[in-house]
């Protein structure tokens, strides 16, 4: 007979069975022995602890962020100017070549300088 399925495909089950097992016994450990209250109560704890040192540090990182986006709309802000006024340069610059050809054009007769 040709069969199709892929060879060694009742792990799925064993390994299912497996961690239900041991989620079994750390839940039991947990709940009824004295030591696995004490330890699940300096878990709670610990674990409440943290969540607040991380709610903080989630806030420190916000201010910060807006912060930085603060000094970002000021240095975009800053560098616009900047462009705008090297084009406005640029335009001057233009402009005086323009007026340098025309004023060398004005002074000449006949293709040749009059000085």
């Amino acid at each position: 007979m040709n069969d199709d399925r892929p060879r060694g495909g009742g792990g799925g089950y064993l390994n299912g069975l497996l961690t239900g097992v041991l989620v079994g016994a750390a839940a039991v450990f947990l709940t009824s022995t004295k030591r696995g209250r004490i330890l699940s109560k300096q878990v709670r704890k610990q674990g409440k602890k943290s969540f607040k040192e991380l709610e903080q540090l989630v806030t420190e990182i916000e201010a910060k962020g807006e912060e930085l986006a603060e000094k970002a709309q000021v240095a975009k802000d800053q560098l616009a100017e900047k462009v705008e006024d090297i084009k406005e340069l640029n335009y001057i610059q233009q402009l005086q070549e323009k007026g340098r050809v025309v004023a060398g054009k004005f002074f000449q007769r006949n293709g040749k300088t009059l000085g």
